[in-house]
């Protein structure tokens, strides 16, 4: 009786409130070194907001077809799913050849023209409807002269009655996910061009993004792949002329490889990506956009920029009004540690900080909001405190190293440069090992331990013989993570510190402390399992953390290091006695992606 007792109490709680954050935001930026004139991006903005809908005709749900609402043709997505069940088309009242175009829409009272943005959700119970989830993102950036559609796809969500208890699931629906949104963008570029449609003239077709949660995270992806393409991969008879001018993507604590087009991973090249995941997400437990993020890339002379964020306490539910704490199905929610969760409202904040800051950075050029990704110290008065490892990279940066080249660990990815580990017990290049196993791109691994006063170990980038455009103001970056598993920290005196050494083609050298920057964080713990059995799942996984350091900073502590004449540069790990970390992106970024907030 006592054992029932005691199991009964383990299932109806929440788990542990212990939730350490040693290392919260305010903290560990200090404010008089942000100081900034940027406002809050999350404040509502000044246009009064309308709302509307627009869907197919004879819907399945009525809102989409109210006497306001815009109507909308069916489209015929038989080709992008498989497993359509008759049970799915009597509950829907549709087969796959008849998918609805439906939308909730948030929009300006002005003229405009006004930046689209299309957002979609992710998979989730079918009936219980997601795409109401952002309201508070399509508010909000309404009043910011934004226009926001949430689109309707629950039609392609998990059913149990029509899936008979997934028995005779729906197969293979991603890429309709991402080819919808395309539907829906013809939709925006006919109304922008209808005379007497409310939005003739009022969409900056130009001005393109779109946003995805969990699997409409990998669905914006697809979208963005299959725009510029000329047919779809599994069928070369269904043909694609898009190319609309998608210049931003976001993704939600997004999937990643649930779709191969082809069998090949999704690469993509000249736009924006933001990619947000929380450490206690109990539906995606790892952050697989990171896969995503590295397979950005941007053609030189372009304007792009990346970014992601790891968000302490966060779960992947409660990005959506509808989803909330509760991040799987039935009495699996309660296997999960939800009392460590931080509040819905305080992670609904920090989506608004995060996503409306890109959009104005990326969408309306404001490249003051362009600050925050690369050094989150910005964004500390806003954002909820809590911890949060940041990464960034853009167009504007000489890649030196990411280590995917080749596996000789002492060549640079930029042909004719050099590395050289002295003194170090473990250096290597491998692909990075997350929770459940190792992801799809690499970095070196660099572990030292001190042995004597005279072996300090050292890892060195040599730059190519060849001129590079080097200058005062160009910046030195990398990424990095710590990879220590075991070691537990409480304040920033325990965090890995270093000496990054920067030498000219004379031999004059400048030295700056990494801690002069910011601390490296650790990897963070997200015990989603209740004990005991969060010991049963792995809790952390590296996520890497961007460093940019000015020359010319060097230049102050040694007058005569000549910026331009920069030949290499050193980690030198002399002030942390132990540990263990990885490095990628290696790379010079010259001054016109700096910006002075």
């Amino acid at each position: 009786m006592l054992f029932i007792v005691i199991i009964g109490y383990w299932l109806i709680g929440n788990g542990t409130s212990e939730l350490a954050s040693p290392f919260r935001l305010q903290d560990m930026k200090s404010a008089d070194r942000y100081f900034t004139t940027m406002t809050n991006p999350a404040l509502q903005g000044t246009y009064e907001i309308n709302s509307l809908t627009y869907g197919s005709a004879n819907n399945y749900r009525k809102e989409f077809n109210q006497s306001t609402s815009l109507v909308t043709k069916s489209v015929d997505g038989s080709a992008f799913v498989d497993n359509w069940s008759a049970l799915r088309k009597k509950t829907f009242g549709f087969g796959s050849d008849q998918m609805p175009l439906n939308g909730q829409v948030w929009y300006p009272d002005g003229e405009g023209p006004f930046p689209l943005i299309i957002a979609v959700h992710g998979n989730h119970i079918a009936t219980d409807y997601s795409d109401k989830g952002y309201d508070y993102l399509g508010k909000l950036l309404a009043s910011r002269g934004y226009i926001f559609a949430s689109i309707d796809e629950n039609f392609l969500n998990s059913s149990p009655f029509d899936d008979l208890l997934f028995l005779q699931s729906l197969k293979n629906e991603n890429p309709a996910r991402g080819w919808l949104m395309l539907k829906h963008l013809k939709v925006w570029e006919a109304w922008n061009e209808t005379k007497d449609n409310p939005f003739n003239g009022k969409v900056d077709m130009s001005r393109i993004a779109l946003i995805g949660h969990s699997r409409g995270g990998e669905a914006i992806t697809a979208a963005a792949a299959f725009n510029q393409m000329t047919a779809y991969p599994e069928d070369g008879n269904v043909k694609f002329d898009y190319h609309f001018s998608i210049r931003t993507i976001i993704s939600i604590a997004g999937t990643d490889g649930q779709y191969k087009p082809a069998g090949q991973t999704t690469s993509l090249k000249d736009l924006n990506y933001l990619a947000l995941h929380g450490s206690h997400d109990m539906d995606v437990r790892s952050f697989s956009t990171l896969n995503q993020y590295n397979r950005i890339g941007f053609t030189e002379g372009s304007d792009y920029f990346k970014a992601s964020v790891y968000l302490y306490g966060m779960n992947h539910g409660q990005f959506n009004t509808i989803w909330g704490k509760n991040d799987s199905i039935g009495l699996n929610n309660k296997l999960y540690n939800t009392k460590q969760l931080i509040t819905q409202e305080e992670q609904m904040e920090a989506a608004k900080v995060l996503i409306s800051a890109f959009l104005d950075a990326t969408l309306k050029d404001n490249n003051d909001y362009r600050s925050v990704f690369q050094d989150i110290g910005y964004a500390r008065d806003w954002l909820p405190n809590t911890m949060y490892i940041s990464n960034y990279m853009d167009s504007q940066t000489i890649l030196i190293s990411n280590f995917e080249e080749d596996i000789d660990p002492g060549t640079t990815t930029l042909s004719g440069g050099r590395l050289i580990g002295e003194n170090l017990k473990l250096w290597k290049e491998e692909k990075v090992e997350m929770k459940f196993g190792s992801d799809m791109y690499s970095a070196v691994k660099l572990g030292w331990a001190h042995m004597t006063d005279t072996d300090t170990p050292s890892y060195t980038v040599i730059l190519p013989a060849q001129q590079m455009v080097i200058g005062d103001n160009s910046s030195i970056v990398f990424a990095m993570a710590d990879v220590n598993e075991k070691q537990e920290l409480a304040d920033q005196d325990s965090l890995i510190d270093l000496t990054l050494t920067a030498e000219d083609k004379r031999g004059n050298i400048a030295t700056l402390s990494l801690s002069s920057e910011s601390y490296l964080l650790p990897m963070f713990a997200g015990n989603i399992v209740k004990f005991p059995f969060s010991s049963l799942t792995p809790t952390k996984e590296p996520v890497f953390q961007n460093f940019a350091f000015q020359l010319i900073e060097f230049k102050k502590n040694n007058p005569n290091f000549q910026p331009e004449q920069l030949s290499k540069f050193s980690f030198v790990f002399d002030k942390t006695n132990e540990g263990t970390i990885l490095i990628r992106d290696i790379g010079i970024r010259n001054n016109n992606a700096q910006n002075d907030t």
